[in-house]
């Protein structure tokens, strides 16, 4: 379930293209709701598959920022930094990574000539990521064998 740091992350992004919302959005709900109203439908609540679609079109805007701003990048690395950062935010973390720091680890991983994520990679890099030692503490172990396996299935 998207939490209120989906929401205030997904405020920035829209915030980044120059589009304001008007208000102050508090749950992801709300902002969900801001969009539908702005787009004109009736039914201000989304469903399940309506949200999985929105977090998809917000994961490939954030795959198509990471493509164009971190040069050398492969394709098969791009998109599973993505999918490692979109599955992190849905983890209970102090602070959940915005775009700017899944930039900052796409960066890092790139000049560590990395072409796959892997729990070594992780751990030599994951610093960039998440700025708080509880929450790279907390990303250890079983917890990071899941969000690996994740970012790196094929869909």
């Amino acid at each position: 379930m998207p939490t209120r740091a989906d929401a205030e992350h997904y405020l920035r992004e829209l915030a980044g293209d120059r589009v304001t919302m008007g208000v102050r959005v508090e749950r992801f709900a709300g902002l969900t709701a801001e969009i539908v109203q702005r787009a004109g439908a009736r039914e201000a609540v989304l469903g399940s598959i309506a949200r999985e679609r929105l977090l998809a079109a917000l994961a490939e805007r954030e795959l198509a920022i990471v493509k164009s701003r971190v040069p050398g990048i492969s394709a098969k690395l791009s998109q599973q930094v993505v999918r490692f950062v979109q599955a992190l935010r849905h983890q209970d973390f102090y602070k959940s990574p915005g775009v700017a720091e899944t930039l900052d680890w796409a960066h890092a991983l790139t000049e560590l000539d990395a072409r796959s994520l892997t729990p070594e990679v992780i751990g030599d890099s994951l610093g960039a990521l998440l700025k708080y030692q509880d929450d790279i503490a907390r990303l250890q172990g079983e917890t990071l064998q899941k969000v690996l396996k994740e970012a790196t299935s094929e869909n």
